[in-house]
């Protein structure tokens, strides 16, 4: 096979997404839009007078009638690939990554509590924000001399995190003043998830360094029995900056 066949084709197809939500938004639109053209009254014809504009929009309408249901079955089409091709490399991902089955048994609040002690031997002092129930996509608070940052780790299990999750942390960075964030995954970020955090100062620590960081407590690491909860108070003040 040359490098004009097949390869090419699945490399622009690898590069496709299309979200549900945007892909049935997207459909029902144009649907509605051409669905609109294609039903417009043609102009009345008057002969040569008006001949150019007559098959004008004689040939928009036409084209309006074959693409109202052909479009928005191609953006169907293309949002259920999307789904599935993401779904299997999920699958694909969680069935072979060896940080999901070393965290396999632990959980969230056992997790919570690792992660706590793992930040507290890089000199942090941690914070709970309400664990998994936590609003504004916000797990721990973090805090070093006067600099405050922000922990997401709802999606420690998810096999490949998008980038909906560091657009809701970035949100509450913003809004607490935050010197930076952390997203926690045992799993991988997508493309668009890294250019992301590449942009918006968000640390990713996924599979791997997750797992190092983890493992890189020891016996002298003083494991705590219990997060301290983030102060009302605390949090007002953080977010006034």
């Amino acid at each position: 096979m040359d490098q004009t066949g097949a390869w090419p084709r699945a490399s622009w197809l690898s590069r496709v997404r299309l979200p549900w939500r945007l892909g049935i938004l997207l459909a029902l639109l144009s649907f509605l839009v051409l669905h609109s053209m294609a039903a417009l009254p043609l102009p009345a014809s008057r002969g040569v007078d008006n001949f150019s504009s007559y098959l004008i929009a004689q040939l928009f309408g036409g084209i309006a009638s074959w693409l109202q249901y052909v479009l928005p079955l191609f953006l169907l089409a293309l949002t259920a690939f999307t789904f599935w091709r993401e779904r299997r490399l999920g699958l694909n991902a969680q069935a072979t990554n060896p940080t999901l089955h070393a965290l396999e048994g632990i959980g969230w609040e056992e997790f919570e509590l690792l992660i706590a002690a793992a930040f507290q031997k890089l000199g942090y002092t941690v914070r709970s924000r309400g664990g998994r129930n936590s609003e504004g996509g916000v797990d721990v608070v973090l805090t070093k001399g006067r600099e405050v940052f922000l922990v997401q780790g709802r999606q420690w299990r998810k096999a490949v995190v998008g980038v909906e999750s560091l657009r809701e942390l970035y949100a509450v960075m913003a809004a607490a003043r935050a010197a930076g964030g952390f997203v926690l995954s045992a799993g991988q970020f997508s493309r668009e998830a890294q250019s992301f955090a590449q942009a918006s100062g968000i640390q990713l620590i996924a599979g791997p360094d997750l797992l190092g960081l983890i493992r890189g407590l020891d016996n002298t690491t003083c494991m705590p029995s219990r997060l301290p909860p983030l102060k009302r108070a605390s949090s007002r003040a953080t977010e006034r900056g």
